[in-house]
């Protein structure tokens, strides 16, 4: 899962340099996509965050992981 593409830095040695602007997706449309995964898997689903920059912005971390506990996703991080 992807919650954000691109990068906001500019650096010239990187090799996976990305021109495009940075864009995070929303808490909702995460936790959106998280809650139709465990809905269609019924069960405890495992999912794999391969986002380099998912704690770029601690905050939207922090409410991802509130959203997930509040609205009770059974879900392996």
């Amino acid at each position: 899962m992807l919650t954000s593409r691109s990068c906001p830095e500019h650096c010239t040695y990187c090799p996976h340099r990305i021109t495009a602007s940075f864009r995070q997706r929303s808490v909702e449309n995460v936790i959106a996509e998280l809650e139709e995964l465990c809905g269609r898997y019924h069960a405890c689903t495992h999912i794999k965050i391969r986002d380099p920059l998912f704690t770029f912005d601690r905050d939207r971390c922090f409410h991802i992981a509130e959203a997930i506990r509040v609205r009770g996703l059974k879900v392996l991080v």
